[in-house]
């Protein structure tokens, strides 16, 4: 295997990784959405059947308050649905995950492919998917370090550096009683 085809390989696996991250956040953002929007679907209902239906059995002046409650608290879980920005997320995630996933895709083709069969050399190619991963990188919402990165290996290192930095460590000799 090439040195070209190791990096291909390398750039395979992360984006399989990223694409399988983003399509599990696409779905945990999906399921958080209804906890917004259910609870507005069914308080809509009720306000619809509570300003229609209930004024044979109480006066207008509550049956107006009931609305308005619902009404309100409507407005505030749509409210904080789009503080929260889920759907905007999802939409995003969503995006992530098939670029990643037809990234993956196309290297494992290009690496599955004999020399002979090949339409472009391994450099050009390396390129174009080195700059489509780092373009996806760029948009992606990946904030926290939640894959083993296949590219760059980043040792766990263990100094004896001090934690507490003083004047001693750098070897100050200068001192307040000089003129």
């Amino acid at each position: 295997m090439s040195d070209i085809d190791n990096v291909l390989e390398k750039l395979r696996l992360n984006s399989s990784l990223l694409s399988n991250y983003h399509r599990k956040r696409y779905i945990v953002l999906k399921s958080r959405l209804k906890y917004f929007r259910l609870p507005i679907i069914v308080c809509s209902a009720i306000n619809s059947v509570a300003s229609v239906s209930l004024q044979s059995f109480m006066s207008q002046t509550y049956i107006s308050l009931i609305t308005m409650f619902l009404s309100l608290s409507c407005g505030i879980i749509a409210s904080i649905e789009m503080f929260h920005n889920i759907t905007k997320q999802m939409e995003t995630e969503l995006d992530g995950y098939k670029s990643f996933y037809i990234l993956s895709a196309d290297i494992h083709k290009h690496l599955s492919l004999t020399d002979e069969h090949k339409t472009v050399t391994g450099t050009v190619f390396l390129n174009d998917s080195y700059n489509r991963y780092i373009k996806l990188i760029d948009v992606s919402l990946v904030l926290k370090k939640k894959i083993d990165d296949k590219l760059v290996d980043i040792p766990i290192l263990h100094s004896s550096i001090p934690l507490n930095i003083s004047t001693e460590t750098f070897g100050d000799t200068s001192s307040d009683d000089s003129p």
